[in-house]
C-alpha cells in the first residue's frame, strides 16, 4: 500500500467520521426535542385520551434510540479505521525517511570509491625506466650501430696485432699523400690487411 492511497483513504475516513458526528448531534437534538414533547403532553393532557398518544411518543423514542445506537457504532469503527490509517501513514513516513537516509549514505560511498580511483589510477601507470634502450621503427635498439662499431674497433685492433702491416705501409700512405688534388679522392687498397680492416675503412675513409 502506497502513501498516497493510505492518505486517500485517510481523507475518506476523516470526512465519514464529521458524518457520523454531525448525524450523532442531529439525533441527540432530536432526542431532547422528543423529551420536552413528552413532558410538556404529560403536562398538559387529558387523563382519558393520553394513554394512545403516550404509546405512540415511547414508540418513536424507541426507534431514535436505535437509531442513534447504530449510528454511534458505525461512528466509533469510522474512528478505529481512521486512527488505524494515521498509525500506518506515519510508518509510512517513518520508512521513506530511513530509506532515503540510506540512499544518500550509499551514494556519497559510491562518490568516495569513484574519487578514490581517480586519484589512484595515476599512481598505478608503469613510468618507463631509464635504463630501457628505446626501440626503432623496426623494431632493433638504436644502440645496435654502436655496438657494431665497438665491435668493429675491436677487430681492427686484434687484426692489427695478430696480422702485422708491411713496411711498405708508411711508404705508401706518404705517396698518396704526394698525389695531385684530383687523385685525392680515389679510394686506395693496403696491400696485407685483413678484409676486416679492409671493410672498416672503407666505411670510415
Amino acid at each position: 500500500v502506497t502513501s498516497a492511497v493510505i492518505k486517500g483513504e485517510s481523507s475518506t475516513g476523516n470526512s465519514e467520521i464529521q458524518h457520523w458526528i454531525e448525524s450523532y448531534k442531529a439525533l441527540e437534538q432530536d432526542n431532547d426535542r422528543l423529551q420536552r414533547q413528552i413532558k410538556q403532553q404529560e403536562e398538559d393532557k387529558d387523563p382519558g385520551s393520553s394513554s394512545s398518544s403516550n404509546e405512540e411518543l415511547l414508540s418513536e423514542i424507541e426507534e431514535l434510540k436505535q437509531c442513534l445506537d447504530e449510528k454511534t457504532l458505525e461512528a466509533d469503527e469510522s474512528v478505529e479505521k481512521y486512527c488505524t490509517l494515521i498509525i500506518k501513514s506515519h510508518q509510512l513516513e517513518e520508512d521513506n525517511d530511513a530509506l532515503k537516509k540510506q540512499v544518500d549514505f550509499l551514494s556519497s560511498k559510491v562518490k568516495h570509491l569513484e574519487s578514490r580511483k581517480e586519484v589512484t589510477a595515476p599512481e598505478r601507470m608503469e613510468i618507463p625506466n631509464a635504463s630501457e634502450i628505446p626501440e626503432g621503427k623496426n623494431g632493433r635498439s638504436t644502440h645496435k650501430p654502436e655496438k657494431r662499431r665497438r665491435d668493429l674497433d675491436v677487430s681492427l685492433d686484434t687484426s692489427g696485432q695478430q696480422s702485422p702491416a708491411p713496411q711498405c705501409f708508411a711508404k705508401r700512405i706518404k705517396k698518396t699523400a704526394r698525389r695531385p688534388s684530383h687523385e685525392e679522392d680515389e679510394v686506395f687498397e693496403l696491400d696485407g690487411l685483413p678484409e676486416v680492416v679492409k671493410k672498416g675503412q672503407k666505411m670510415f675513409g
